[in-house]
């Protein structure tokens, strides 16, 4: 009896203590809150950067937009998420707050529901649309699907708005919920609570802020230690990598396009049920990447790439300006091994643009000009049907000689 006795109480403290722990683990994690899905305030040198966040864009942003309510949303890859920043000064009052809901490594079909989200959220009534050639590339030699399946939502699309995906309600709330739970509970969420806090006085740690968008701190170590060179050299060895692939190419064998082109024309005929103004725009390449698209023999399908873009926006009566040019910005060479600490202006490497190329890029798309800005140059082109051969040419003749 005795023994019975002391196993009963030794179990109840034994729940007594995993309760308390568990109770204390889920208090550090959201008050530190290092994935920033609950939105606590950001206090300096203890929770104001959010490293532990920059491998869960998909996860957090959605609350992140809900939160700030945005009128104006950019959407796209991770190319307008370092590239067009949100705080710009070329943002009117009328447009704010403005969030960059740009998410690295997405389709494209996942990049515009998140952008949707993001402005459905707040009410808001504009998205600036970042369009790229990579994210439209297929295996031609894989099966054509004519429409996604929605059998099965993914985790990603179970996070944002049924009304955009779809989704069950009750899985919606099942999924959010379970993110919540995950983020106040888990070891993983509490060991990346004590980084987080570790990690605040590192200038270079990585983060995104309040309105989504990546500063990209670490580019400062990364340039002082290294060498910008290095960047260039790793981007175009994966560039290589990818646009050698075998049998890529924007059509499959049938010449039916890739989906993503109708991931387009879906994107942009829900925003116009929802009157929501979408202007798209082609992210600028450093010379390094048309070179890459040159050397692995597509130049065809990126020309063709361009120009169907330019026919399903003009379809939906949507502006696309094309920021992918060859020119001042795009040419500059990057700095040699033995000069640390030394940057380009324009470009972080071929596949992503500086915020300082960005506000070049607000300046056409906004149609005013931002006080940040010395440069009285124009970048970009607004493309129409008259002009998209010679531009095109352009372009070719600059890169293929």
């Amino acid at each position: 009896m005795k023994e019975q006795i002391i196993y009963q109480r030794y179990y109840k403290n034994l729940l007594l203590i995993g309760t308390l722990c568990a109770c204390l683990a889920a208090a550090i994690n959201l008050l530190v809150d290092p994935y920033d899905i609950f939105g606590n305030d950001r206090i300096p040198y203890f929770n104001l950067l959010k490293p532990a966040a920059i491998e869960r864009t998909r996860v957090f942003k959605p609350y992140q937009a809900e939160r700030l309510a945005p009128k104006t949303v950019i959407g796209g890859n991770s190319r307008p998420e370092m590239g067009i920043n949100p705080h710009s000064h070329c943002w009117e009052a009328f447009e704010q707050p403005v969030y960059n809901m740009g998410i690295p490594g997405a389709s494209f079909y996942l990049q515009s529901l998140f952008a949707l989200h993001a402005v459905t959220s707040g009410g808001g009534n504009k998205i600036f649309m970042g369009i790229d050639f990579s994210d439209f590339l297929i295996d031609s030699s894989a099966k054509h699907q004519n429409a996604r399946s929605q059998i099965e939502f993914s985790k990603n699309e179970l996070r944002l708005a049924p009304v955009l995906t779809g989704a069950p309600d009750f899985d919606h709330l099942r999924q959010r919920s379970a993110d919540r739970l995950t983020a106040l509970f888990s070891l993983n969420a509490l060991f990346d609570s004590a980084v987080t806090i570790l990690q605040q006085r590192n200038k270079n740690a990585a983060t995104r802020d309040e309105n989504g968008f990546n500063p990209y701190h670490e580019f400062n170590y990364i340039v002082q230690s290294e060498g910008q060179w290095v960047l260039f050299e790793q981007k175009n060895q994966e560039l290589a990598a990818m646009f050698q692939r075998p049998n890529l190419a924007i059509k499959f064998a049938d010449n039916s396009l890739s989906p993503d082109f109708d991931d387009l024309e879906q994107f942009l005929e829900l925003a116009h049920t929802k009157n929501i103004d979408v202007i798209l725009f082609i992210n600028p390449y450093h010379i390094d990447y048309f070179k890459q698209i040159s050397r692995a023999q597509l130049w065809s399908d990126f020309e063709e790439w361009k120009r169907e873009i330019l026919r399903i926006a003009d379809a939906y009566q949507t502006v696309l300006w094309d920021f992918n040019t060859v020119d001042q910005y795009s040419t500059e060479s990057p700095p040699p091994r033995n000069k640390l600490g030394e940057t380009l202006r324009w470009f972080v490497e071929p596949a992503h643009y500086s915020s300082e190329l960005g506000y070049l890029m607000l300046t056409s798309l906004l149609g005013r000009q931002c006080a940040d800005i010395d440069s009285s140059d124009s970048f970009g082109i607004q493309l129409n049907q008259t002009m998209i051969d010679s531009h095109l040419k352009i372009i070719r003749e600059a890169v293929i000689q």
